[in-house]
């Protein structure tokens, strides 16, 4: 791989687990609160990329050496995942259904909105780990790593996403467009988070298997710049079906526009690539939802609450919990390295 796109990729990888941290950066304030939701919209139009250009790169990565399908390669892929992707997803999904235990034991006098954890049957206490539909809103019970559960699955039916991204890509990329642009058929949202995974898998799959650089969209930098910038200050304002549309092609245009737009800040090193950082990236995905809910809900018993307030902490709250994360990743790394390496599946 060209060793400008693998810096791209790395230096890539911080900035978007702090987007994942800020989309669960969620509060409860008044409706009426006007400049502070459309701050957040705007906000959402850049952290809204995160997920899409997670499965570009993933997909990506699996499919990269792959220009004719290889069986044998294919399962060298997936026995790797088991470590990288199975282990790491099974222990935070155990952890954190440990941990909402330990809190509803803790705290019996708080009404919580879902069934208590102690009340779980056998049969629900393995379907946390997984849940395609029911107590979570169809993600497993550490709900960002619903990302994983879908990456996983479709990396197992790589073959039949080879065989028509090689043969058909024009016609399975515009179907799948299709369905995630205009979701003709009122999916849910966790029916459309998987139309989501699959058509971003399917770009940065097709990207690799016809040796497409995605992080090298030069002809088509500047429009898909222009429209990103104009559609993030426009599409707030217009109806809803058609803020949908336009925040649906948003993703798209934006998920080759940053890439370019990094791989250029390397290629003229004004960024580069900490090595640390990227290496906390996955620490910080995981272990954020442990601690982000207090963060979420205090400040609002503290400081007041109006749209310039509001507006910040959606700056704030996020950085702080990036931060206390990135701390106790330096810590289990410096006192406890080979249990770190193994809980973040050995990157």
């Amino acid at each position: 791989m060209d060793k400008i796109t693998s810096q791209t990729i790395n230096f890539l990888r911080f900035p978007l687990i702090i987007c994942v941290v800020s989309i669960h950066t969620v509060f409860i304030v008044p409706g009426n609160l006007r400049g502070y939701e459309v701050f957040k919209y705007i906000l959402g139009c850049f952290t809204g990329l995160a997920v899409p250009m997670f499965f570009i790169i993933s997909s990506f990565l699996f499919f990269y050496d792959m220009k004719e399908f290889d069986t044998q390669k294919w399962c060298v892929k997936l026995k790797k995942r088991i470590r990288t992707l199975l282990m790491p997803y099974l222990f935070w999904n155990l952890c954190y259904l440990l941990f909402m235990l330990i809190v509803q034991l803790s705290f019996p006098n708080i009404v919580w909105e879902r069934k208590l954890i102690y009340n779980y049957s056998f049969f629900e206490l393995i379907n946390s780990f997984w849940n395609f539909g029911g107590m979570y809103y169809g993600m497993p019970i550490l709900y960002s790593f619903w990302f994983i559960r879908n990456l996983m699955v479709l990396n197992l039916f790589a073959p039949i996403f080879y065989f028509f991204l090689k043969k058909t890509p024009v016609i399975s990329i515009v179907i799948c467009l299709i369905f995630f642009i205009f979701n003709p058929f009122n999916f849910t949202a966790t029916n459309m988070d998987w139309i989501k995974s699959i058509l971003f898998y399917s770009i940065g799959a097709f990207c690799a298997i016809h040796a497409i650089d995605f992080t090298d969209s030069r002809n088509l930098f500047y429009p898909f710049s222009i429209f990103f910038i104009l559609s993030v200050v426009l599409a707030y304002f217009t109806p809803n079906f058609i803020r949908f549309c336009w925040s649906q092609i948003l993703l798209i245009f934006g998920s080759f526009s940053i890439p370019t737009i990094i791989r250029r800040g390397i290629l003229s090193k004004k960024i580069q690539v900490n090595k640390f950082l990227v290496a906390s990236s996955f620490f910080v995905y995981a272990f954020h939802l442990f601690i982000i809910i207090p963060f979420n809900r205090l400040w609002t018993t503290i400081l007041p609450i109006n749209s310039w307030i509001a507006s910040i902490m959606l700056i704030v709250v996020p950085v702080f919990v990036v931060f206390i994360s990135v701390c106790i990743y330096y810590l289990l790394k410096v006192y406890f390295p080979k249990f770190t390496e193994l809980i973040i599946g050995g990157r």
